[in-house]
């Protein structure tokens, strides 16, 4: 019997799965659409890549609208730190580091299927609870695929959000829970127990529902409450205290306190919204409301007390974890949850307003629901599935833009910009997808297999052959026929068909193409970097590039365009430079020596730049960090064509492997006002005198040009030289010039020709680490 059972939840249960994870990859994007999901995602990558907790790679969202609208805090050290519930980024780990091991696979598209893995699991997970309810399987099945279809739980699987996580916690939580109250077994207490610490880790505010979780596992009914036994308390408690401990020294190790989490209640985040204003918001409003986002709201509403006199225990759980949901986002500052699509604060009770719709199934399906009432249930249905599918097939972000032109953002006082069309239906999102579509379908498409250049056909029609076997294993195994061989073809083809979908997904051109532009930099670094390099990017609107492609371990600091750097960031550079390293520096879009790029600026007038590449329009520099013990050049005092005096110069270190970089300090005056902007020029020559290795640069990287300096000012000019790799060993000279970029003449020097000998220079027969 028990292997029968086995067979039996399996035939049911893999092909549930698969239609679902199918369904949602078809539909995925393939990438983020708000900021929310980059900020989870690089906690993700930061912990995979580093066992580091920061989020240093999107530092730039630090400075937008207001305060109250970043995604995180900056620790005492100036790094930055989600805000987030950190058990989403720390579950999706396992499956980065499968994509990080294989090659050719994108990192943020293979991350992407944590949720329609979470989701899909839900949904099992609750064709489960049904079925512990005495709910036979076709009912099971129904609610399953009501949640999996009809809800938020869909649009939801495609992004990277903790909602689902939360959602999956809840029912865990209440399905442990069930099987404790008819099996009073520590292990159910401890599964239950682990799915509220899980809940509590996505979001710290959701331990207020742990009273209501406790309240339905000990109510046996009226007035009458279990006692429960020693072991399954404590059974209960320990992953709760764990994971509570765990929470306590990750904010200790990020911000020195245990009890700062990152938001900015200080700033204006808080729960300041009055009730009302939320309540309609999220249930009734235009924009937000619960009810035209999954239509079978009003099914469940009125399905609740059918499913009360059925099961008042389940019942009670519903009720009290949906009151308390609802309020809590009802009162906080941002209800709306920014760019999203509904409710997104609400996808946690998705689950439970399938689970509630469980009496009317089963009436509808042993035919006893009249006629009319299962044409209204079915409408239901059948809108909230529509409702969903305009979600997924374009993208929502677009109508969301074009609601601020509607809807104007007072600049002057961000926050003070509310959620729109609360009271204009014909503003509502649901209709703006509508629009989307019919304007522009290939432009407005969501889905990565439909580019505005080309069709992958492959992906959607291996996706309906998946779906089709899908669906007739899971009708095969309803009627109790054998599924055996069918289940053998469904897994294989699902594994055929996911392999290579992910796999045209990675290779989606808006995250770059290998060889050119952000990903040739990103490639050349790959291969010339050491493990205590850092990278520093400008790049703000490309984020996306390395985080899909970008196989290395060195931390990415990302940075915005900004004159002068904010106080954080040159807490942070300035502990980079702190020992000796390459710091490779990334812009986009930004010429050499810009005065908007106060970054380059800051590293230029203090490291040593020792290259400096174009890859289409982006830049790779590559600036050497200041070292102790800069050996002085006997170099000093002279002068070049009576226009410019070298007062001093310094280099180091003397004794250098192959691979390594030469740092030259060098101090000018000018004699007189200049009119040229010239270059100067550091090189490496061997005993014959041949050039082994070179760097040109205006002083301070362009920052300081000749043509401004006024006579008698002292210029600090700093330059790096980098040395090939495979540079043989032995003694050379460093020598420095200065010359016009317009002719290419050499200015003359006071010691005779058009060079001067800052030193000498020991390769040593070593390899580059």
């Amino acid at each position: 019997m028990m292997r029968q059972a086995s067979r039996y939840r399996r035939g049911l249960g893999l092909p549930l799965f698969i239609l679902l994870f199918t369904l949602y990859f078809l539909s995925s994007s393939g990438g983020f659409h708000i900021v929310d999901e980059v900020s989870l995602f690089a906690l993700t990558e930061s912990v995979a890549k580093r066992g580091a907790l920061d989020t240093n790679a999107i530092a730039w969202m630090q400075w937008v609208n207001s305060p109250g609208e970043v995604l995180g805090a900056f620790g005492p050290t100036g790094d930055v730190y989600s805000k987030k519930g950190p058990a989403p980024a720390f579950l999706a780990v396992p499956l980065y580091l499968l994509a990080w091991a294989i090659p050719g696979v994108g990192l943020i598209q293979a991350t992407l299927l944590y949720n329609a893995l979470v989701t899909a699991i839900t949904a099992l997970l609750l064709a489960r609870w049904a079925r512990r309810l005495r709910h036979d399987r076709r009912v099971a099945i129904a609610v399953a695929l009501s949640f999996g279809l009809g809800t938020l739980a869909w649009p939801y699987a495609t992004h990277y959000f903790g909602e689902p996580t939360s959602a999956l916690c809840l029912v865990g939580a209440g399905y442990a829970l069930t099987r404790w109250r008819e099996e009073p077994r520590p292990r159910w207490a401890f599964a239950a127990g682990l799915a509220l610490a899980g809940m509590v880790a996505t979001v710290t505010a959701h331990a207020l529902l742990l009273p209501v979780f406790i309240a339905y596992a000990l109510w046996q009914g009226g007035r009458s409450w279990r006692r429960p036994d020693r072991e399954s308390v404590i059974a209960f408690l320990a992953p709760l205290a764990v994971v509570g401990m765990a929470l306590l020294a990750y904010n200790w190790a990020r911000f020195g306190d245990p009890f700062e989490t990152g938001y900015h209640f200080e700033a204006g985040e808080g729960w300041t919204t009055p009730l009302w204003q939320g309540l309609w918001g999220l249930l009734l409003s235009p924009y937000r409301g619960l009810f035209w986002y999954v239509p079978l709201t009003m099914g469940a509403v009125l399905a609740w007390r059918a499913f009360r006199r059925e099961h008042p225990g389940e019942a009670a759980l519903v009720a009290g974890i949906t009151l308390i949901v609802v309020i809590l986002y009802s009162l906080w500052w941002m209800w709306w949850g920014g760019f999203a699509w509904g409710p997104r604060f609400l996808v946690p009770l998705c689950p439970f307003l399938a689970m509630t719709l469980a009496p009317w199934w089963r009436r509808l399906l042993a035919g006893e629901m009249r006629l009319w009432n299962r044409w209204a249930f079915m409408t239901l249905i059948g809108l909230s599935v529509f409702v969903q599918v305009l979600a997924v097939v374009a993208n929502y972000a677009q109508y969301e833009i074009e609601l601020r032109d509607i809807y104007p953002t007072d600049w002057n006082d961000p926050l003070r910009y509310g959620p729109p069309a609360l009271y204009n239906p014909l503003h509502s999102p649901i209709l703006g997808q509508v629009r989307l579509l019919l304007r522009d379908l290939r432009g407005s498409a969501d889905l990565f297999w439909l580019r505005p250049d080309a069709i992958v056909w492959g992906v959607p029609i291996g996706g309906v052959i998946v779906l089709a076997l899908a669906g007739l294993a899971l009708w095969r195994s309803l009627r109790g026929a054998d599924t055996g061989r069918l289940l053998l073809l469904l897994t294989g083809m699902f594994l055929l068909w996911g392999g290579y979908t992910l796999a045209e997904a990675s290779h989606d051109p808006r995250f770059g193409r290998p060889g050119e532009g952000y990903l040739a930099a990103l490639e050349v670094i790959q291969a010339r970097a050491r493990p205590d390099d850092v990278i520093v990017t400008v790049a703000p609107y490309h984020y996306h590039v390395p985080m899909a492609h970008y196989r290395g371990r060195l931390p990415i600091y990302g940075y915005a365009q900004e004159e002068s750097p904010h106080a954080e960031t040159i807490q942070v550079l300035s502990r980079l430079l702190s020992r000796p390293r390459n710091v490779w520096f990334i812009t986009g879009g930004l010429q050499p020596a810009d005065p908007s790029n106060g970054i380059e600026r800051w590293l230029a007038e203090r490291a040593y730049k020792a290259s400096d590449e174009w890859f289409g329009d982006f830049r790779l520099v590559r600036f050497l960090t200041p070292i102790a013990g800069m050996t002085p050049s006997p170099a000093a005092d002279i002068s070049f064509g009576d226009q410019i005096v070298l007062a001093g110069a310094a280099m180091g270190p003397v004794e250098i492997r192959p691979g390594g970089g030469i740092r030259v300090s060098l101090g000018w005056v000018a004699l007189r006002p200049l009119t040229v902007d010239y270059v100067v020029s550091a090189q490496l020559l061997d005993k014959q005198g041949r050039l082994r290795a070179q760097q040109d640069s205006p002083p301070v990287g362009g920052y300081r040009p000749t043509s401004r300096w006024l006579p008698g000012e002292p210029v600090e000019d700093h330059l790096g030289v980098a040395l090939p790799n495979d540079l043989p060993s032995g003694r050379y000279t460093l020598v420095l010039g200065v010359y016009d970029p317009g002719t290419g003449k050499r200015l003359p020097v006071s010691t005779g020709g058009d060079l001067v000998t800052l030193g000498e220079i020991t390769v040593t027969p070593y390899q580059a680490e």
